[in-house]
């Protein structure tokens, strides 16, 4: 299941202030699937309490590890 590319941008945007502050998120985009696009949450360690969806749109987590300045 995929979103168009304007519904996932709303939905990114929603979930991005929905997200702010999570200690374990490094960042928030939107990625495609198939002919679609989803919600893409990238976590410095994983985490449960994150939703499935957004808005309709599908979110997928992925584990990236934490932000390092270099």
């Amino acid at each position: 299941m995929s979103a168009p590319l304007e519904r996932a941008r709303a939905a990114k945007s929603a979930l991005a202030e929905r997200l702010r502050g999570h200690p374990a998120v490094n960042g928030v985009g939107i990625a495609r699937e198939g002919d679609g696009h989803v919600v893409r949450v990238n976590l410095s360690e994983p985490a449960e309490d994150l939703p499935s969806e957004q808005d309709g749109v599908p979110v997928h987590t992925r584990v990236v590890g934490p932000v390092v300045k270099r």
